[in-house]
């Protein structure tokens, strides 16, 4: 046997023995397929029949299941936000805005700033305040009460801030009148209503929920897209300018390892947990202290 020959027998057998670390990314498109297969069936997706837009809602639906993986990633606790697989997984970040929310929103807000009903909570704390906020209850949830009615679904309509003001309205009624009926909302006089910016000031705006009533917020709802459930802390711009939907607190738990305010949303039982949603307390997360209105019904 030539020497060539067996220096190279040598170093093949050698190679066997060494322990060379080869990274091989895990092939997740089979996977990923199968999943998305069962995400048209469950979802009922009109595209199902035609190949075009289905390859295409696929990338899409690929880009939301690896957006998953990073926003679970960043779960400090099992009380934290987690995501999967929702109705809206199978649209890109803008089809999301414009088919669920409201891109205009700060700006029709803007036309409410300076309105004499718009007012603005300080930061700096009187001793008033400290005695309100700290005789509410640490838990509160007005569903406990049976003056919250049932979760809708607006659809691919935008009409969100509709939603949450008739809900506002229909629970404000049952205080008033001890009954809830989704049909009188309607019907109903407005007594008086206000819009309160709670930013720095968040203790406000739980003793307003727990001692007048639940109230509509306008919130940032773009990281919302494959929310399951649990309370969302990171991840979730709370500037004026990022107000792109509109959501009923219905109450807060303060008790819980992550304080967290109670969220009725408007897509309807299947999305969040049961129609609700959480988010934490105390850093304006979402932009859900920046608009919050509230009423009085006659």
């Amino acid at each position: 046997m030539e020497w060539r020959t067996v220096a190279l027998t040598v170093l093949v057998v050698s190679l066997c023995f060494l322990a060379i670390p080869i990274r091989v990314e895990p092939d997740t498109n089979n996977e990923d397929v199968k999943l998305f297969q069962n995400y048209v069936t469950r979802y009922n997706k009109s595209y199902k029949n035609n190949p075009t837009e289905y390859e295409e809602k696929f990338k899409r639906f690929q880009r939301s299941l690896r957006h998953i993986e990073k926003m679970n990633d960043l779960r400090s606790s099992q009380e934290s936000a987690y995501y999967g697989v929702t109705q809206y997984s199978d649209m890109t970040e803008n089809e999301f805005l414009a088919q669920a929310l409201v891109p205009d929103l700060p700006v029709r807000g803007e036309k409410h700033v300076n309105a004499p009903y718009h007012r603005l909570h300080h930061s700096q704390k009187s001793t008033n305040r400290v005695k309100r906020s700290a005789g509410i209850p640490s838990r509160f949830d007005w569903r406990d009460k049976g003056v919250v009615t049932a979760v809708r679904s607006q659809g691919s309509c935008g009409a969100c801030w509709a939603f949450s003001t008739v809900e506002v309205i229909e629970t404000m009624y049952a205080l008033k009148n001890g009954t809830l009926k989704m049909d009188q909302a309607f019907g109903v006089r407005i007594k008086s209503f206000a819009c309160d910016s709670f930013v720095d000031a968040e203790d406000e705006l739980l003793t307003t929920v727990a001692t007048h009533g639940p109230v509509a917020a306008a919130v940032n709802a773009l990281s919302w897209q494959n929310y399951l459930g649990g309370v969302i802390q990171y991840n979730c711009d709370g500037a004026f300018e990022s107000l792109n939907h509109a959501v009923q607190i219905v109450g807060y738990d303060q008790t819980a390892d992550i304080p967290h305010y109670i969220i009725k949303n408007s897509w309807g039982t299947n999305f969040g947990d049961k129609g609700y949603m959480y988010i934490g307390i105390g850093s304006n997360l979402c932009g859900i202290a920046n608009q919050v209105s509230s009423l009085d019904v006659l």
